[in-house]
């Protein structure tokens, strides 16, 4: 949960073979740049949904603090 640009679905294709995985990843940007990358991997059966998962019902806000 947090599938970011997909990296770690990336990882995983490399050691094993996936036939589907759910992509949860609430961030806007991030999703975006997710989707630009969906045609890339070697899963075929992508479910990427511009989510979050949590134990409640709600809205949260991201806020990113970028150094160096």
């Amino acid at each position: 949960i947090g599938a970011f640009h997909g990296e770690n679905l990336s990882e995983l294709e490399a050691h094993l073979p996936v036939r589907m995985a759910i992509l949860f990843e609430p961030d806007r940007k991030n999703f975006q740049e997710l989707m630009k990358k969906i045609d890339h991997f070697t899963t075929k059966h992508l479910f990427p949904m511009p989510v979050g998962a949590s134990e409640k019902t709600g809205f949260l806000n991201f806020n990113y603090v970028v150094s160096g």
